[in-house]
């Protein structure tokens, strides 16, 4: 706090009489076998003003019987900085707020393309990618320009789409996190991404989004990339009970914008994490975000 390291030492010391006094009584006492001693030097007599005065002993600062010096500090000062002492860092960590999204992997076109036209994922690229920076422009507009923003990003799925589209993919993804000053985490794995997330100050996440692919159970951050219909990287219902809830500010709106997250995801959420995760009962629509609109269910949200 800006208060006690803003407070000058020479505010903790006796006063200028108190230490004339804490002088003139330490040469008048005795201390022995670790007790103050409370007798009166016969010398103190002698200044009596009259027979019948009773004579008053100087007590040592550091006798129980001395009357304690009065800090410069109201109470209610001198309790926060008691505060600051016992919990130093309770302050800092409430003070940091951030809005974490994670982003999933597009599928290959030339897995997709075997499927029903109706049925097919990913026709472009970056579906993920602009849900997430729509987010993004959302939370700024709450929040201001100087919210901290955390993407996390699973590489691999990006990595092999460029290099079948012949395209920069990571390079482009990496200008969008610039340009938003956006602080970029790209992972590989299910287990890469539980770690971003736990490494994230106490009760510091106030948002958290997911794009990407999922089914009832899982985030799946790869799917029909590496193998047609199948998922190699993910976060399952089995696997919450790993992040640390700690992160998690106990206001903090988290929301899955994949398939069918709130048929049962949600609510092994709610018990492991503490927070509610609003999810799709049904399936969730990606093909507006081109026009400025975040991702749509068709079914109903639920939490």
């Amino acid at each position: 706090m800006e208060l006690a390291h803003g407070e000058s030492s020479e505010q903790f010391n006796f006063t200028a009489v108190d230490q004339e006094n804490a002088t003139e009584s330490q040469s008048s006492n005795r201390v022995l076998s670790g007790r103050v001693s409370t007798r009166i030097p016969d010398e103190h007599y002698s200044r009596l003003r009259s027979p019948g005065e009773i004579p008053c002993p100087h007590y040592s600062h550091d006798s129980l019987l001395a009357p304690r010096p009065r800090l410069p500090h109201s109470e209610p000062v001198r309790f926060v900085l008691l505060l600051t002492v016992l919990f130093p860092f309770t302050s800092l960590s409430a003070a940091v707020q951030e809005y974490v999204i994670l982003c999933g992997g597009p599928a290959l076109r030339k897995w997709e393309d075997l499927r029903n036209e109706n049925e097919q994922h990913d026709r472009w690229w970056g579906n993920f990618i602009r849900a997430s920076t729509l987010r993004m422009a959302e939370i700024r507009l709450r929040h201001g320009s100087e919210a901290k923003l955390i993407w996390i990003v699973y590489r691999p799925g990006y990595l092999s789409r460029a290099h079948a589209d012949g395209k920069s993919y990571p390079v482009w993804i990496q200008e969008q996190a610039d340009k938003r000053n956006c602080q970029l985490i790209w992972i590989d794995s299910g287990a890469q991404a539980i770690t971003a997330i736990n490494e994230r100050p106490a009760r510091s996440i106030f948002s958290f989004d997911y794009f990407g692919h999922s089914n009832r159970y899982a985030f799946m951050l790869d799917y029909s990339n590496d193998i047609m219909a199948i998922s190699k990287a993910w976060i399952h219902q089995r696997d919450l009970g790993r992040i640390r809830k700690s992160v998690f500010s106990r206001e903090a709106i988290c929301q899955s914008y994949g398939c069918h997250t709130g048929e049962s995801m949600s609510k092994v959420w709610r018990r492991k994490i503490g927070n509610r995760l609003i999810g799709a009962n049904g399936k969730t629509n990606y093909s507006e975000v081109g026009q400025g609109r975040l991702p749509y269910v068709t079914g109903t949200w639920v939490r």
